[in-house]
């Protein structure tokens, strides 16, 4: 049972996808039971990069059943750049008190949407799904899969001081008043270094950011959006990241 009140149209749900036909609906239909379980009632934006197995299509069909609204991107464009519309959308058009963001491949259980909303209603301006602090796990990776994880969640946290068990999380709670104070702008990340960097900036400017442990399932329907080219882009984020710290000191 959620420690809060009153969270009525002040939960948003950000959802980036790209071809995810096969999982959205189980997905939309297990958040929204999870969301009534726990007395959340929120609104879910898609943001979708024109994915060409039709998964915007599907979103706009949803739309009906669901409380659901949909940015429709054209070509695929990144999953950084997704927030950061997706951030500038929900400041424009709404005024919620919380931001989710899960991933669409329902790797994420949404019956941890209150463990970080309660999180956040304790006074954190950040909180973290994470697989690395106890409690927290995964099912389906190999050992190598995460070792290499593990290994990237260790340097960024180390180099770039954010003292943080999971940085690489897509499950988080943003408190939106808060992620106002963030100069979206400065985030030069497009892919999935995105994650790492905003927590960078959320650091500089001072937000209180915790963790709160979740169980991780792999993805079962579709393939993985994650290549080699963005776990390289991951550390050259962060060389980038540490030098212009560097610089500022």
């Amino acid at each position: 049972m959620l420690k809060f009140n009153n969270m009525e149209n002040k939960v948003i749900i950000i959802i980036p996808t790209f071809n995810e036909k096969e999982n959205l609906a189980h997905l939309l239909e297990k958040a929204c039971s999870a969301c009534r379980e726990q007395k959340i009632l929120p609104l879910f934006l898609i943001v979708d990069d024109n994915s060409p197995d039709g998964t915007g299509d599907l979103a706009r069909e949803l739309a009906g059943k669901y409380p659901l609204e949909i940015i429709q991107r054209e070509g695929t464009r990144g999953i950084g750049i997704a927030y950061k519309e997706a951030f500038a959308y929900v400041f424009a058009n709404h005024k919620p008190e919380y931001i989710l963001a899960m991933d669409g491949d329902n790797s994420h259980d949404p019956k941890f949407f209150a463990s970080l909303l309660n999180k956040a209603s304790e006074g954190f301006d950040v909180v973290l799904g994470s697989r690395y602090i106890n409690g927290g796990n995964i099912t389906g990776w190999g050992f190598s899969r995460k070792l290499i994880s593990r290994g990237a969640n260790f340097l960024t946290s180390l180099v770039l001081k954010l003292n943080l068990a999971d940085v690489t999380t897509g499950f988080r709670c943003y408190r939106a008043e808060a992620l106002k104070k963030i100069n979206l702008n400065l985030i030069k990340s497009d892919g999935f270094s995105f994650m790492e960097e905003i927590l960078f900036y959320c650091r500089k400017a001072g937000l209180r950011i915790a963790e709160v442990p979740i169980d991780f399932i792999d993805r079962s329907r579709g393939e993985s959006k994650l290549g080699l080219k963005d776990i390289i882009k991951v550390f050259t984020t962060i060389v980038r990241l540490r030098f212009a710290f560097k610089n500022e000191k």
